[in-house]
């Protein structure tokens, strides 16, 4: 049987060996995904109920949107297999980009990037299921492709049979981890029913997710070649 686990990016800012923000929003995303299995007894019903109280994403059942749920619907995910391939790649993409540039430019990267997936499909009128922090975890690789092109995802391969039992480590390019990242998304999505809900995927929208997810990409990328370049280059 194998085991594989995401270590981290091979490259670690001495002066900033915290990330913060990344932290922050990997927590928020699995407290709200453990809120919203309100049928689990160990979950506190006063959790439970925040959720819609806290209008986080808009209401499948109805047109009403709020401008803000452009970033909070970030914090949602419809399934805990997203939310752990989120949070993974938060972890260690989104923490990676946040130890280079400081935790403030990197908010300020999030709250210019989060918007962009979800804006897509706003746009076009086709409801979309909660998407999480995928899109934000893909900008942070596409500038880190630009800001540190030779980094590699460190994945830690724990292995065992009946007799006998090891450890390697394996490295992955960024570029192959954020091109997996996207077809395992698009796999997963393309693997729910059709409709309406956090629970399905609404006709026509996974195109419109894929070109969220590039744009995401390539708007990572540009701030990569522009202001991020500079703060990581200037940094302690």
């Amino acid at each position: 049987m194998l085991i594989l686990w995401p270590v981290g990016l091979s490259l670690r800012s001495p002066a900033r060996p915290n990330a913060p923000v990344a932290t922050i929003l990997v927590g928020l995303a699995f407290v709200l995904r453990f809120a919203e299995l309100g049928s689990a007894t160990w979950t506190p019903r006063a959790l439970t109920a925040l959720i819609p109280w806290l209008r986080l994403y808009p209401d499948p059942g109805t047109d009403l949107f709020g401008v803000w749920q452009l970033w909070t619907s970030c914090l949602l995910h419809d399934d805990i297999w997203q939310v752990l391939l989120a949070g993974l790649g938060m972890a260690t993409v989104g923490a990676a980009l946040e130890r280079q540039i400081g935790s403030g430019s990197f908010a300020l990267f999030l709250a210019a990037t989060v918007p962009l997936s979800p804006v897509v499909s706003v746009l076009a009128g086709v409801h979309s299921p909660a998407m999480g922090l995928i899109p934000a975890v893909v900008a942070c690789a596409g500038a880190l492709l630009i800001l540190a092109p030779t980094a590699h995802l460190r994945l830690r391969l724990w292995w065992w049979a009946v007799v006998a039992m090891g450890r390697s480590t394996l490295r992955l390019a960024l570029l192959w981890w954020v091109t997996g990242l996207i077809l395992a998304e698009m796999l997963r999505l393309s693997a729910r029913p059709i409709g309406s809900g956090l629970d399905s995927v609404a006709p026509g929208f996974l195109p419109l997710y894929a070109a969220g997810l590039v744009l995401c990409l390539t708007a990572g990328q540009l701030f990569g070649r522009s202001g991020l370049r500079t703060v990581a280059g200037h940094a302690p």
